[in-house]
């Protein structure tokens, strides 16, 4: 259970994507309740319409640079670790 109560505080949220999508349902869970203690910068990893592929449009390189960048900013990190992926890591 989070305490923080900074609402202005950045999170960076980690789930499993190219590695498979079984979980999404608890990371959309977390995500939720990580809202309520600030802005998740990686709410998409909840979304159910992105599956295993990643994110069309967008390359590898460009997903670790966006990434990094949010990690940059990011207060914290949670990670949700029960599916095995490289990413997550």
């Amino acid at each position: 259970m989070l305490y923080v109560t900074d609402t202005d505080m950045k999170i960076y949220f980690s789930g499993s994507v190219s590695g498979g999508r079984k979980d999404v349902e608890r990371y959309l869970q977390i995500i939720l309740q990580l809202k309520e203690h600030g802005l998740v910068l990686t709410e998409h990893i909840g979304d159910a319409r992105l599956d295993a592929r990643g994110e069309p449009g967008l390359s590898d390189v460009e997903i670790h640079d966006r990434d990094l960048a949010w990690l940059r900013q990011a207060d914290c990190l949670v990670a949700e670790v029960t599916t095995p992926s490289l990413g997550v890591g």
